[in-house]
């Protein structure tokens, strides 16, 4: 992804873990995502999710990328990104450069 999101990513105000992210396949379609749900691993209303993915959690399946769709992974990424730029106006500085 690179900085760049290939899908639409939208924050949705009635809860901070909570995203639409636009369909690639169909891209007048959206999908709701809750990052918090399944103990972090997120939730998503597309059908790869609900279909393939959803039973395995719970089932008892511990949270990983490979039981996030792609919209969860995006949302992820965008939270990520939210959170960093919080961190960064707080703490009021760059990063320090990360050589070893």
């Amino acid at each position: 992804m690179k900085g760049e999101y290939l899908v639409s990513v939208t924050e949705q105000f009635d809860n901070p873990l909570r995203f639409t992210v636009q369909s690639s396949s169909r891209p007048n379609e959206v999908h709701m995502v809750d990052v918090g749900a399944y103990k972090g691993n997120g939730r998503c209303s597309c059908e790869h999710f609900k279909i393939r993915l959803e039973k395995k959690l719970h089932a008892g399946a511990k949270p990983r990328d490979g039981l996030r769709c792609k919209h969860i992974l995006a949302a992820r990424h965008y939270f990520c990104d939210i959170q960093i730029k919080a961190m960064k106006t707080v703490i009021g500085a760059e990063p320090q450069n990360c050589e070893v």
